[in-house]
């Protein structure tokens, strides 16, 4: 006979440990569950007209989200509807019309907590600027 047939309670670790390990690795499979980016999100930002709020409307309709942003001065038009709406690595991205729609802007966001962070870029230029948003409460 075994040292190991000899002690029940060294058995009952061992099996309890492979329980364990067992559950841990049938967890690794199981996808996270989807960020949520519904809401209300607003970002202040500066431009060479003064401080601008922008504000993102995202809700979500089904598997995918629709959305509105507006602006506080008017580079904006109001309701402005986001296009291409999808998800990235973990991210949302989305397009949107400024300036009476002579400019095409895109965003691509992540949530962290409260925030949507990012980058907001003029699709007629190279680069980006980072913007941050805050969820509405």
């Amino acid at each position: 006979m075994s040292n190991f047939e000899r002690k029940p309670v060294l058995r009952g670790i061992v099996l309890f440990l492979g329980f364990i390990l067992a559950g841990i690795a049938a967890q690794a499979d199981v996808p996270s569950p989807a960020v949520d980016f519904s809401g209300t999100w607003i970002a202040k930002i500066e431009t060479g007209m003064g401080l601008d709020e922008v504000t993102l409307t995202l809700k979500k309709a089904g598997t995918s989200y629709t959305g509105i942003v507006n602006d506080s001065l008017g580079i904006i038009d109001k309701d402005t509807p986001l296009t291409g709406i999808a998800l990235e690595d973990g991210a949302i991205v989305f397009s949107f019309k400024a300036m009476g729609g002579t400019i095409d802007f895109g965003m691509k966001l992540k949530r962290t907590a409260e925030t949507l962070s990012g980058e907001v870029q003029n699709k007629a230029e190279d680069g980006g600027a980072p913007i941050t948003f805050e969820l509405k409460k």
